[in-house]
């Protein structure tokens, strides 16, 4: 739940300081006990985000996470005017090599090291062929094209490495830049349903490829 700031106090009673740098007209929200500054537009309200990770394919980060987390954490970025996507991606010739353990497990692992770089993965579905993700990319976070290549990359070196010759994926990327919470819930709600249209499931729940990273909320203002 979102709660609002008027002049520097919270309705709660207990006093909030305007982090440094944000513009002293901006709106300020709560969640989950974070900050975040709305200079207007769309803003992502992060629930959520990683502890600090090493970067993605050292040894450390292997295995650190269990792909389905049993909780969200707090929120620890500060974002103002933050674009959500809604992106999808498909294979080169429609391969089916994306819906299995070891991908998933890379994807999730990438996924969740991108708020070293001011971007949160939100909800996610990996179809054997293409994958579909909603992300939130906050100022000074990788364009969105370097960090799709950057995770086209990432999975493709797995599955070189898996004896998996290329090329692995199609040029480019699809993306649209969420409008509202309603947009966000209406694309979700019907991505999650693409495994039981393909036949594999019988219920979006049993589709063991998909979750989310961080919770985010869409918001206009």
């Amino acid at each position: 739940m979102l709660r609002g700031f008027g002049r520097g106090h919270a309705r709660y009673g207990r006093r909030q300081t305007r982090p440094e740098g944000v513009a002293a007209n901006a709106r300020l929200v709560t969640c989950s006990g974070g900050v975040l500054a709305v200079a207007g537009g769309l803003i992502a309200v992060a629930a959520a985000s990683s502890p600090s990770l090493p970067e993605i394919g050292t040894s450390e980060l292997r295995g650190t996470y269990p792909l389905h987390p049993p909780r969200l954490g707090r929120l620890g970025l500060l974002f103002t005017d933050c674009p959500v996507y809604f992106l999808t991606t498909c294979t080169a010739r429609r391969r089916p090599i994306l819906a299995n353990e070891e991908t998933y497990q890379a994807f999730v692992l990438f996924a969740r090291n991108g708020a070293l770089r001011r971007i949160l993965v939100g909800r996610y579905v990996l179809m054997p062929d293409h994958l579909h993700l909603f992300a939130a990319f906050a100022p000074g976070s990788p364009s969105l094209s370097d960090w799709m290549r950057a995770l086209k990359r990432t999975l493709a070196k797995d599955w070189s490495a898996e004896g998996v010759q290329g090329p692995h994926w199609q040029k480019g990327f699809f993306d649209h830049v969420l409008r509202s919470e309603e947009s966000y819930e209406e694309k979700w709600r019907y991505v999650r349903q693409n495994p039981v249209r393909a036949g594999l499931v019988t219920t979006p729940e049993e589709w063991p490829y998909q979750g989310e990273i961080h919770r985010l909320t869409v918001r206009a203002w």
